[in-house]
């Protein structure tokens, strides 16, 4: 019977510098998006309709959610993205709930080309932030008394564009 082993610690080949195919990143290079903070800016929760709507429930109300991003430079590569949610569900012309919510980001571009800039902060840094803003509304709609508000997922490169054909359109 022969006893080998395979220990990654006798083995030559993580020894030579030069046989690792990979290139280090130096200590000073940062990613091309990274979100440092994420916060809420804002918040509000209305239940105009209470406590009246629990007597008496209606079976689906009318669910209206809206969604914007809007962004602003801090300076030093920092962009604050501010991701904001408006849902209101109602019965006919009976408000039952109103969310209003302000899901912000501090983002730091890296080394990027001036034209990728705008894309990461009002694409990627809201869809980094969404699944927490979605929570958020998730469970102050719950907390209110109501079931859970659960959005669906974003298209955040659609909703780009149509913000980037809409302001071109009235330039």
């Amino acid at each position: 019977m022969t006893d080998e082993t395979n220990d990654i610690e006798n083995s030559d080949e993580f020894d030579d510098p030069e046989s690792n195919s990979t290139e280090e990143l130096s200590d000073d290079s940062t990613p091309p998006l990274l979100i440092s903070t994420q916060y809420i800016k804002d918040i509000s929760f209305e239940s105009p309709a209470s406590p009246n709507i629990f007597l008496d429930p209606v079976a689906v109300p009318n669910v209206d959610v809206r969604i914007d991003v809007m962004a602003r430079s801090l300076g030093d590569n920092r962009f604050e993205t501010n991701l904001k949610i408006e849902a209101s569900a109602n019965s006919g012309d009976r408000p039952i709930f109103i969310v209003d919510l302000t899901y912000s980001c501090i983002a730091k571009i890296g080394d990027v080309p001036a034209d990728h800039v705008q894309p990461l902060v009002m694409i990627e840094a809201p869809r980094l932030i969404f699944p927490f803003a979605r929570a958020v509304v998730a469970d102050i709609t719950r907390d209110g008394g109501f079931q859970p508000l659960m959005i669906n997922p974003i298209d955040f490169v659609e909703l780009y564009r149509q913000r980037v054909a809409s302001h071109g359109a009235t330039s």
